[in-house]
């Protein structure tokens, strides 16, 4: 039993109302006139009044009425008896390994399935969160072995479990590893537009767009001239003047546009940013305009062309970890909590029905109470 709002008990206050109506009401008293005491025979002298309470039946029933309210404001609940389970054994594998596999890189793989352990499949995206969820699902005393891929991601704290756990590496499964994508020959063009102040850098830019090209295996369409482009390529601004309105008509048409600093300003910034106009791209590269160009430029080429997208965070890399690493926390964790069931309309009707049996007792005739 628990109560959903504790503080709705001080309702019970109210017990007080009808306690101190039936301590001060009293009976009335009917006078008897008399013509004369003077041959009645003499009486005890009157006792003085004691505090009773009076329809006793009457206040009973009100008392209840108002107790059956505050456990209602109060939200009482009923907790029933969980399911008794008794230890169970399961085996976590990765969902994307055949059972052919895992007799291969598991030797125990089949024991451990006769002595009664249940298969469970988990993606093993998030190891921890994934394997504290199925022990918070286990009873005490259960035990859990986990065929953890050598290779594998890991984020959030280390769980405490109150299942004993055995982890047993595998390889890492195939599909976990991302395939080497196949180059395709395609055709990209690159127009870099630089004025006499800039040549250096702009031969420095065509030499690390054709590195990343040969290297790839694409056919690069190069010109170096200030040539308004058509189409979505490629244009490299050299130059302390803004872009002109042609090349951000390209811009706005489709073309990406690497460039030292925002167009109309004069501040560089200091990271790498990227500035969406209209169908096309405007991206900030400072390094664009230093006197010279570093060896970290034909790298930035070969992570931003041409899929500007690749400036986003990528996800966490897969790394080999020790089996200490994954081996969780041995100590008490939450189990699934017992279901419970509120009366709330039970109380209602219950209320409600010795109102009116209250209402019939208060309205009785005065002879029917005494």
């Amino acid at each position: 039993m628990g109560f959903g709002w504790p503080l709705g008990l001080a309702s019970l206050a109210a017990l007080l109302v009808p306690l101190i109506i039936h301590l001060a009401r009293r009976r009335a008293e009917q006078p008897i006139r008399v013509g004369s005491l003077r041959h009645l025979p003499a009486t005890a002298a009157p006792r003085r009044a004691r505090w009773r309470f009076t329809e006793p039946w009457l206040l009973a029933v009100r008392l209840l009425v108002l107790a059956l309210l505050a456990l209602f404001i109060a939200r009482l609940f009923l907790r029933g008896d969980p399911p008794e389970r008794g230890p169970v054994s399961i085996l976590v594998v990765p969902s994307g390994v055949p059972e052919d596999s895992l007799r291969r890189f598991l030797p125990a793989f089949d024991s451990v399935l006769a002595a009664g352990a249940e298969l469970r499949r988990t993606p093993m995206a998030d190891l921890w969160s994934e394997i504290a969820e199925l022990d918070a699902a286990l009873t005490p005393g259960s035990t859990m072995s986990i065929a953890a891929p050598i290779e594998l991601r890991l984020t959030g704290v280390r769980p405490a479990l109150g299942s004993s756990v055995a982890l047993h590496r595998i390889p890492t499964p195939a599909s976990s590893v991302p395939a080497p994508v196949a180059p395709t020959s395609r055709t990209l063009r690159v127009v870099v537009a630089a004025d006499s102040a800039h040549v250096v850098q702009a031969q420095r830019v065509a030499a690390a767009f054709r590195a990343v090209a040969e290297l790839r295996g694409d056919s690069l369409e190069l010109v170096e001239t200030a040539t308004v482009p058509a189409g979505d390529a490629w244009i490299v601004w050299l130059s302390d003047a803004d872009p002109t309105p042609g090349h951000l008509a390209a811009v706005a048409a489709g073309a990406t546009l690497l460039t030292a600093r925002v167009p109309g300003t004069k501040a560089v910034p200091r990271s790498i940013s990227v500035e969406p106009v209209e169908r096309g791209l405007v991206i900030i590269v400072p390094p664009l305009g230093a006197p010279s160009l570093d060896g970290t430029f034909p790298g930035l080429v070969a992570r931003i062309w041409p899929d500007p997208t690749r400036l986003a965070p990528t996800d966490s890399p897969l790394r080999r970890v020790a089996a200490s690493q994954l081996q969780p926390a041995h100590g008490s964790t939450a189990r699934t909590a017992a279901p419970r069931t509120e009366p709330g309309p039970v109380l209602l009707v219950l209320a409600f029905a010795l109102f009116l049996v209250e209402r019939w007792l208060a309205h009785r005739p005065a002879e029917a109470r005494a």
